[in-house]
């Protein structure tokens, strides 16, 4: 996107520096009027303010309108935070990513320098607006993104599926032990003479079921 390729991505770093943005109106306001401050009541330190007849009224609509602004920032720091984490867990474009959070920056510098600064004259309060506006703007757009991945019914993508594979059947006889009470060679064939107890087993040489009692079977090939 653009003419400029980002290395890295830095859109989860642009969190914290708009938390910072944030704050940065509120330790103005408070600097400014310090004398005024009351650690025990600080929410009390606007209406403290507006009330002061001593201070200089540039001043003190500088300092209004540093808390308005820093109230403003805190408001839409959660919402623009949750999008960048969004766009992340949905591995959108590094660059596109990078190029909307630093367009953020950018918006809430330019709305901050505006909404304290300029808008001492009251011509440039649409400005405000404008940048207010662009900052919607940038939410919607990455809203609005396809997303690459398959997101799984928790919201998270998807983790990729193995299937099973059954193990391979044992192609392996089993061995069944054969104890013979005498042993000869008849014709070429190997006799066994066993005596077989009254189990109802089936004997899977003889393909008999087994009842008990003297048994006589073939058990391989005389040795030369």
């Amino acid at each position: 996107m653009g003419f400029i390729e980002f290395e890295n991505n830095i859109s989860l770093y642009t969190v914290p520096i708009g938390l910072f943005l944030a704050m940065a109106p509120h330790a103005y306001g408070v600097s400014s009027g310090l004398s005024r401050y009351n650690p025990d009541n600080p929410r009390q330190f606007e209406a403290t303010i507006a009330s002061d007849s001593t201070l200089d009224k540039t001043i003190k609509r500088r300092i209004i309108r540093a808390k308005s602004a820093s109230s403003n920032s805190l408001e839409t720091l959660g919402l623009y935070a949750a999008a960048v984490v969004a766009g992340n867990i949905a591995q959108l474009d590094r660059n596109i990513l990078n190029w909307l959070s630093s367009l953020y920056v950018i918006s809430r510098v330019l709305y901050l320098i505006t909404y304290i600064w300029l808008q001492d004259n009251r011509a440039f309060s649409p400005l405000r607006s404008v940048f207010w506006g662009l900052l919607l703007l940038l939410l919607g757009t990455a809203a609005a993104l396809p997303h690459p991945t398959t997101v799984s019914e928790s919201g998270l993508p998807a983790l990729p599926t193995e299937t099973a594979t059954p193990p391979e059947e044992s192609l392996t006889t089993p061995v069944v032990e054969i104890v013979c009470l005498t042993k000869y060679c008849q014709e070429g064939l190997l006799y066994c003479h066993r005596w077989v107890p009254p189990s109802g087993n089936y004997n899977p040489l003889t393909g008999l079921w087994e009842h008990g009692g003297a048994l006589r079977e073939v058990i391989g090939v005389c040795p030369v």
